[in-house]
């Protein structure tokens, strides 16, 4: 039999809120089974989850570009009181 966990214990193991956890459920993007009034999770489903996120970033993140429009900042020229 597999190890089943409360919501509580999933989204600590997940790292997220129970309320996260729940949502999850919800909509069908992790699995549960319902025992009378509550939901497990199986710690495999957990782990299912974990690897199916890592798989779908194949690309890495955009990176923040800096200044306006892209341009990339100029340095700050540093300038004497006697410049007006």
């Amino acid at each position: 039999m597999e190890q089943l966990l409360s919501a509580t214990e999933a989204a600590e193991r997940l790292g997220v809120s129970f309320w996260t956890v729940y949502r999850m459920a919800r909509t069908g993007e992790l699995a549960s089974v319902r025992i009378g009034r509550r939901r497990l999770f199986a710690v495999n489903d957990l782990e299912e989850l974990v690897k199916s996120t890592r798989r779908e970033r194949k690309t890495p993140p955009p990176t923040q570009v800096s200044g306006q429009c892209g341009a990339p900042r100029q340095p700050i020229q540093p300038r004497s009181i006697d410049d007006n």
